[in-house]
């Protein structure tokens, strides 16, 4: 991320979420430049909704923590990508929930496997080398 995008979501940060849903509504009409940075804080925002739905339903439905953390990214993606057409959206942690419920519920859903499919590499043995050994 540039100097300019870290220093927009700093702005964006201090804002109240009625502010930077205005503001973000009225980007997607009349400042496409804009909109970016704004949906990127809305997701910001509605990240601890998805967290949270994810991992109840998530640990229930008998996700590892790949698997929770794949749901996640996913249901954060789909978020972006509603919200990016649909600028009616009234309740955006409401919308958030019900992605991540979706993504947790389905049953095509690819999960991580039980036994890693290669061996974990062996740890490294390691020692200290006295100063006359360096030589």
């Amino acid at each position: 991320m540039t100097h300019v995008l870290h220093h927009f979501d700093a702005e964006y940060g201090r804002l109240p979420d009625l502010q930077v849903e205005a503001m973000w509504r009225h980007a997607v009409l009349h400042d496409p430049d804009a909109r970016e940075p704004l949906l990127r804080q809305l997701v910001l925002r509605a990240a601890s909704v998805i967290e949270d739905t994810v991992r109840e339903q998530g640990t229930s439905a008998g996700f590892n923590e790949i698997d929770i953390k794949r749901a996640f990214d996913e249901t954060a993606q789909r978020l972006m990508s509603r919200l990016r057409v649909d600028v009616q959206i009234k309740d955006i942690r409401a919308v958030a929930h019900q992605l991540a419920s979706e993504v947790v519920a389905d049953p095509e859903r690819r999960r991580a496997p039980e036994q890693p499919r290669f061996a974990t590499p062996p740890r490294p043995r390691l020692r200290l080398i006295s100063p006359k050994e360096r030589r």
